[in-house]
């Protein structure tokens, strides 16, 4: 499949985000509050879907992924340090 963001809103989101790769590790990122996101299938046919609020904010951290990034690229490398520092104690 292949995905992208179409479309992003102005308004933003600003809320805690975790994830997988980084256990424990909770980062305050903050992300369009709404996105259209659309992907190809297999077949070759598309499909475009508008997100909201905590979908919005998962297409686009799962999203991220996909192009090779992670979300502790949305804070500078001591907030990040912070944040693996408090996953420790």
């Amino acid at each position: 499949m292949l995905f992208r963001s179409v479309t992003t809103s102005v308004e933003q989101w600003r809320h805690d985000e975790g994830c997988l790769s980084f256990p424990g590790v909770q980062l305050e990122v903050e992300r369009p509050a709404q996105v259209v996101g659309r992907w190809q299938h297999r077949d070759g046919t598309w499909e475009q879907r508008e997100f909201e609020g905590w979908d919005a904010k998962c297409f686009q951290h799962e999203l991220e992924h996909l192009q090779g990034q992670v979300f502790k690229q949305h804070v500078s490398e001591l907030k990040y340090q912070q944040a693996v520092k408090r996953s420790r104690r």
